[in-house]
């Protein structure tokens, strides 16, 4: 039995919840592997597009004394993930460990503090560090504990996850790295099989952003202070959030309250000239490596996990966030239309890569 643990999953009503990790299974189901996915926030079991779900009531009832062949945790948390190990350890044989950020960081040292309108959020902070100070040392010893008995790999989405994991969970490089591996997260199919065409009659402004308005970690503040220094340019933001209620945007900036399937996506930036991205603090970014997949100039932040993702990519660009030392218009002087199609976040070079590990661990076959 292979099981994968998701502290949530997506469903009928609720389409979008973890999708990166359904996107991941549904690879695996066409590849022939067989595995259930246990969902710690539904209240039943259920079947979706094909992936069979179970609640933890369920399996508790059904499954409790079944063997588990490879156990595949997703941001592992202590709550629940952690916890089922430890209660189910004599019935794991195996442990795959996927880390995409903040699980494993702490946490008020890396994400920005909130914008000032976000008051709630401040008083937070205590309760993080508190939570961090039990998460991290308990991490460490269980990530230990299972590197001794040769049963745990570990999976990041990038080099820098890699190293940012070794800085604050304080394991040594000797200990874990010939049990773990670097696996990017993919590029949804749709951005991967088709490709930026420009349309100047559809123009609808110079440059797209899609952005979460109130987390300062996405930037949209940079955004708004770019358009302010480039006032013969057009932006559109689109997201959600309170920002803009408490910083207008410029007369160049337009904000619209709405997000994106990938679908619509790929149709909609063909109207736009340049994506600007900027970040503050990512794992990976994966909507930026799904832009520049798909074609379009990318304008990101000159910081190191945006430089290892987009290392390849000829259509990428970056500017220092609190310098913000670019001038725009030399950006759209300078893009060079290429055919080239960049694969890197292709399923074959990412989630291929990831059912190949599956299977390798599940034979007992060395991951590198």
């Amino acid at each position: 039995m292979i099981l994968i643990l998701a502290e949530d999953y997506p469903s009928q009503n609720h389409k979008y919840a973890l999708a990166y990790i359904h996107t991941r299974n549904l690879y695996y189901k066409k590849m022939g592997l067989e595995f259930t996915v246990l969902n710690f926030r539904a209240k039943s079991s259920y079947t979706y597009e094909g992936i069979n779900v179970i609640s933890y009531e369920d399996y508790k009832q059904k499954e409790s004394s079944s063997k588990i062949d490879l156990l595949i945790s997703h941001a592992p948390n202590l709550r629940n993930h952690v916890k089922f190990m430890v209660k189910n350890n004599r019935n794991i044989e195996k442990i795959l460990m996927v880390f995409h950020g903040h699980e494993v960081l702490k946490y008020t040292k890396y994400y920005p503090k909130p914008f000032h309108f976000n008051n709630a959020n401040k008083g937070k902070n205590f309760v993080q560090n508190v939570y961090d100070s039990i998460k991290l040392p308990s991490m460490r010893f269980i990530i230990r504990k299972y590197l001794k008995q040769n049963k745990i790999t570990l999976l990041f989405v990038s080099e820098w996850m890699r190293t940012h994991f070794e800085l604050n969970v304080k394991i040594n490089k000797n200990e874990y790295m010939d049990h773990s591996i670097v696996i990017p997260n993919s590029s949804h199919p749709i951005f991967v099989d088709n490709s930026y065409q420009y349309n100047q009659l559809e123009k609808e402004a110079d440059f797209i952003t899609i952005r979460p308005f109130d987390n300062p970690k996405y930037g949209v503040d940079i955004v708004r202070e770019l358009a302010i220094k480039h006032p013969e340019l057009t932006f559109h933001v689109y997201g959600k959030g309170e920002y803009f209620k408490h910083f207008n945007p410029p007369s160049n900036l337009t904000v619209i309250d709405k997000f994106f399937n990938q679908s619509e996506l790929a149709t909609i930036l063909n109207k736009y000239r340049a994506a600007l991205m900027p970040t503050r603090l990512d794992a990976q970014g994966v909507m930026m490596c799904e832009m520049a997949t798909f074609g379009i100039p990318m304008i990101t932040s000159d910081i190191p996990i945006c430089k290892e993702m987009l290392a390849s990519f000829d259509n990428a660009f970056f500017f220092n966030n609190n310098k913000m030392d670019i001038d725009l218009h030399d950006i759209l002087k300078n893009i060079n239309e290429t055919n080239e199609k960049n694969m890197t976040f292709s399923n074959t070079n990412t989630t291929h890569k990831e059912f190949e590990l599956i299977q390798k661990i599940i034979n007992g076959e060395k991951i590198k």
